[in-house]
C-alpha cells in the first residue's frame, strides 16, 4: 500500500517523474508514518480508552457512496488520482486539526460526555478516510475499518523507516 500511495499521490498519470528511494522514504515517513498512521493511532487510543466496547461500522457498511462526494468523484472520473489523494489528505488534516483544537484527550477529564461525542465524530471521520482510501490503499483501508469495527488497533499502520 505504501508504494501504491506514493505512485498515486506523488506521480501524475499524465506527466513523467523520476522515482527515487529518498523521495519515497520522505513521503512514507512524512505522510504515512507521521500523518495517517499517527492519526489512526491517536484516534483509536482515545476510542479504546474512552468508548469501551462501543462498536462503530465503517463507512462502506453504512450505504454511503463516495462517488457522490465532489470533488473526489470529479478527480477520480478525470483520472487525477493524485488530486483525489490530496483531497483525502486534506480530510486527514481536518481530523488532526479537530484533535488539536478540541483536545478530547484533555476534555475527557473535565467533561467526559463531550469528549466521547468528539471521539465518536473523529471515528466517523476516520471511517470516511478509510472508505476514500479503499481504491488506492485497500489493505490500509481494511486495517482501519477493522480497527474501527473492533474499537482496537493491534499494530501501528506505518512504522517509521530510517
Amino acid at each position: 500500500d505504501a508504494l501504491q500511495y506514493y505512485l498515486t499521490r506523488h506521480i501524475s498519470p499524465f506527466e513523467d517523474r523520476d522515482f527515487t528511494d529518498e523521495a519515497f522514504l520522505e513521503a512514507y515517513n512524512g505522510n504515512l508514518a507521521n500523518g495517517l498512521g499517527n492519526l489512526v493511532s491517536r484516534i483509536m487510543k482515545m476510542a479504546e480508552q474512552n468508548l469501551g466496547n462501543t462498536k462503530f461500522l465503517p463507512r462502506q457498511q453504512t450505504g454511503v457512496d463516495a462517488l457522490f462526494d465532489p470533488p473526489y468523484s470529479k478527480y477520480v472520473e478525470k483520472f487525477e488520482l493524485n488530486r483525489a489523494m490530496d483531497w483525502i489528505w486534506e480530510k486527514i488534516g481536518e481530523l488532526d486539526k479537530k484533535i488539536e483544537e478540541r483536545k478530547p484527550f484533555l476534555l475527557v477529564k473535565t467533561d467526559p460526555e463531550s469528549a466521547k461525542k468528539i471521539i465518536s465524530e473523529l471515528l466517523k471521520g476516520l471511517a470516511e478516510v478509510a472508505y476514500y482510501l479503499s481504491p488506492f490503499m485497500p489493505e490500509t483501508a481494511e486495517k482501519i475499518a477493522k480497527a474501527i469495527e473492533t474499537n482496537k488497533l493491534d499494530n501501528s499502520l506505518f512504522p517509521r523507516l530510517e
